[in-house]
């Protein structure tokens, strides 16, 4: 994804985060690729799930020069298990699956 970086001050928007990260990759990324996996890098869970979302969302829009011909997805693991994790460690067991499904739908 292309995002300032961690010490820039002024933080980009889900919405410029996708503009910027698909034009660039309609441009260097040939059509006849699958799939794009994206990483973390440092993005909080929330943040990363929300600018995935983003892209998927403007890649689909029917934008021609947004429209993705990969289809792009996670490659990890963080940004769908970590709190839900961590929340299994103190709480019971039924409040986990809750938090994951609302997680899933940001």
């Amino acid at each position: 994804m292309i995002m300032p970086g961690a010490s820039c001050e002024t933080r980009a928007t889900a919405e410029e985060i996708a503009l910027h990260t698909l034009r660039t990759m309609r441009q260097v990324v040939p059509p006849a690729v699958p799939g794009i996996m994206f990483l973390s890098g440092g993005q909080s869970e929330e943040e990363a799930t929300i600018n995935l979302n983003t892209m998927n969302s403007l890649a689909d829009s029917g934008l021609r020069e947004f429209r993705a011909p990969w289809s792009l997805s996670f490659s990890y693991g963080r940004a769908l298990q970590s709190s839900v994790l961590n929340l299994w460690k103190y709480v019971d067991t039924l409040s986990p699956p809750n938090f994951l499904m609302h997680h899933s739908t940001l």
